[in-house]
This record gives C-alpha cells, sequence and structure tokens, in this order.
C-alpha cells in the first residue's frame, strides 16, 4: 500500500507544475460579429488601407511588400475570394489577434475549409506576411 502512495505522490508532483500553465486564448469570433468594412479605402475607425493595399502589392524582394505571396494568391480564385473579403469585411485594419477569427467566414464563403486545400497555403503565406511580415504596421492594429 505505502509503494502505491508513493507512486502517486510521485506522479502528482510531477504533474504539479503543469496546473499552472495558461495555453494561449485563440477567439474566434462567429460570423454575424464581423465587422463591415464601408465601401471607401477606410475601415469603421478610420484605419486607412490603401497604404495597407500598396505594401500588400509591393514586390517583397527588395521590399518591403507581400508581392511574391500576394501573387501566388491572386492567381487562385479561392485564395482570391478569401482576400477580397478579408479587405471588405474590415479584418485588414482591425486588431492582428482578431485575424483569424475575423477571416474565417471569408474561408468558408470562399469553400476552402478543406484540409488539404491548395488555398490554403496561399493565403497562409500572404496571412505571414500581413500579420509578422512588412505590411503589419499597415495592415493591422494591435
Amino acid at each position: 500500500m505505502s509503494m502505491l502512495r508513493l507512486a502517486s505522490t510521485v506522479v502528482l508532483t510531477g504533474l504539479l507544475p503543469w496546473a499552472c500553465v495558461d495555453p494561449p486564448i485563440t477567439v474566434i469570433l462567429p460570423p454575424e460579429a464581423g465587422i463591415r468594412a464601408p465601401p471607401d479605402s477606410s475601415v469603421e475607425g478610420g484605419f486607412d488601407l490603401t497604404a495597407c493595399r500598396s505594401c500588400v502589392a509591393a514586390p517583397d524582394m527588395p521590399g518591403p511588400g507581400c508581392g511574391s505571396a500576394y501573387s501566388a494568391c491572386e492567381g487562385d480564385s479561392k485564395c482570391k475570394a478569401m482576400i477580397a473579403c478579408a479587405f471588405e469585411s474590415g479584418c485588414v485594419g482591425g486588431p492582428s489577434l482578431a485575424f483569424i477569427g475575423c477571416a474565417f467566414p471569408c474561408a468558408e464563403d470562399a469553400g476552402a475549409l478543406a484540409s488539404n486545400d491548395p488555398a490554403l497555403p496561399l493565403a497562409a503565406g500572404l496571412f505571414q506576411c500581413l500579420v509578422n511580415g512588412p505590411c503589419m504596421a499597415s495592415c493591422l492594429t494591435k
């Protein structure tokens, strides 16, 4: 009995530090919570999308821009529909942490939800450039 108690104490003691680990929280908003942009080149709050569109279309070499990823995405009808929707829905110009949740309905509308859809890697490349690349400051708020 004491061996069983010792073993369970060791296991629980080993797991105890993991009880305090906080995993990152990802918020995915439902489609009805999406922000709709006005028809001009800005989203609500005055964020100017003209600079973002210019950055996204600019060559990545010598930079700064997302030209290669943008051209690849524009060459695929589903990816092109997703990025157009992201601009029109206010995902671009919004907070970077909310981009995925905001753009998810765009992927759904474009019919690109299958994990093996060739549009997804193209969109992911452009997403990386928008969120972590040279166009972040022009396209997203913090």
